[in-house]
């Protein structure tokens, strides 16, 4: 009489053990990766950890006469207006110019950012025929290749260069790698002294991002 064979007690290999197996080490490591971000938000935002970390990468205003003044772009809202950072950028190199620091004033950005910027200056006194809007390149290091081809046969080699704190490492390097003294103007200098949470968790956002793109930038011999 037929009797079906017996497998014993045991568990084949291969059968549900490895899956089980596999599943339980999945959570432990997806409990692991959650206990480490949940370590890295809190010392983000409630150590002056970030704070610490900024003051070593931003570059404070070192303001000097130049040829030039040159805004870099930063973004518009959806309805066409300047976002924060493009208004505090431009606002700043209004400023300079209306100092007599130089006299020309170069009005970067993308989608009409820099028209909209040009508006505003000549809107606050600044004379049209000094403006050059220029919104062809979507990069920082684009935009100091074409600034240098624009400045360059005019003999225009110092610049005063307006950007945000942290991005003006990476700028200001792109911008002297293409042939100019860079003088930095660097705006928002306040964000690297946030005591809120919120503050240290934008900062830490930004520092995220700047060494990111300088990571790249470096990989890629750019800088």
């Amino acid at each position: 009489m037929w009797r079906p064979l017996r497998s014993g007690s045991g568990t084949p290999p291969g059968s549900s053990e490895a899956p089980g197996l596999i599943a339980r080490r999945f959570a432990l490591v997806c409990r692991l990766v959650g206990a480490l971000v949940v370590a890295a938000v809190l010392l983000a935002a409630f150590t002056r950890v970030p704070n610490a970390i900024a003051q070593r990468m931003v570059v404070p205003p070192a303001i000097a006469r130049a040829d030039a003044i040159v805004v870099l772009g930063a973004s518009l809202n959806r309805d066409g207006t300047l976002t924060d950072a493009s208004l505090r950028r431009a606002v700043e190199g209004i400023r300079l110019y209306r100092e007599g620091l130089a006299p020309r004033l170069l009005f970067l950005g993308m989608y009409g950012e820099g028209r909209a910027r040009a508006t505003l200056a000549t809107a606050l006194g600044v004379p049209r025929d000094v403006i050059t809007v220029y919104e062809a390149e979507p990069t920082t290091r684009h935009e100091a290749h074409g600034v240098a081809q624009r400045l360059a046969p005019e003999g225009a080699t110092k610049v005063l260069l307006v950007t945000d704190a942290l991005h003006m490492r990476r700028a200001r390097a792109l911008f002297e790698r293409a042939g100019f003294t860079v003088f930095p103007a660097s705006t928002q200098t306040g964000l690297v002294l946030g005591h809120t949470p919120e503050g240290r968790l934008s900062l830490t956002r930004g520092l995220l991002q700047e060494l990111a793109a300088l990571a790249y930038h470096h990989a890629f011999g750019y800088l």
